[in-house]
């Protein structure tokens, strides 16, 4: 969406993001990460594969930097960026409805050392989206507040409110953006229950695309 022809980028109606997590964070848990963020950049952080342990699947050295730094084009969803961080890698999705599903329960994201629950994340992650600007006023409402409401139903995909709280939209489009919390949810949706729960909740923010 950011980098995309803006024909086909205009083509775009809405945008489902399952799982939006930070490679970095997960990454820092790993003991052999610093080890192999110093081999890519000694590759020259190019096109050459890294060591097979560097990941599960073939990796080339800028892409492993790419997930695994800050300065990193993927880093998009950490905790620790700062609202103009988070606002410059998400702002441009102030163009198109998103409907971003954090899972309350993901392997993928770190715990404790005082991170914030996954209610607060999601909201900021729906303000980083939709805000005019990084210094756009936040939610009026507590912000786990505000996830429960949607994820239990008693606010709809497309109110641009979520359920109460409210953060200064930029565009029509941006009203639509809406963000959930699955709770106990895995990060692949592995629960049959879960999965069923995000399929519902796409069918109703789709629905209201048109």
């Amino acid at each position: 969406m950011k980098h995309g022809r803006s024909d086909l980028r205009a083509a775009v109606v809405g945008v489902v993001l399952q799982a939006p997590v930070s490679d970095r964070e997960y990454l820092e848990t790993l003991p052999s990460t610093e080890g192999f963020i110093e081999e890519a950049r000694v590759r020259g952080g190019g096109g050459e594969l890294m060591p097979v342990a560097a990941d599960q699947a073939p990796i080339t050295a800028a892409r492993f930097i790419s997930l695994a730094t800050k300065e990193g084009d993927d880093d998009m969803f950490s905790a620790d960026l700062t609202a103009d961080e988070r606002h410059g890698r998400l702002g441009h999705m102030a163009s198109v409805p998103t409907a971003a599903f954090l899972s309350g329960a993901d392997q993928f994201v770190p715990q404790g050392g005082g991170r914030s629950p996954p209610e607060v994340l999601a909201e900021t992650l729906r303000a980083a989206m939709v805000s005019s600007s990084p210094s756009s006023p936040p939610p009026s409402s507590p912000l786990g507040t505000a996830c429960s409401a949607a994820s239990s139903g008693r606010a709809e995909p497309g109110d641009g409110t979520r359920g109460g709280a409210s953060t200064t939209t930029s565009t029509p489009a941006a009203k639509k953006t809406v963000v959930f919390v699955i709770d106990e949810a895995d990060h692949s949706l592995s629960s049959p229950a879960h999965a069923q729960e995000f399929i519902s909740k796409v069918e109703v923010f789709a629905a209201g695309l048109g």
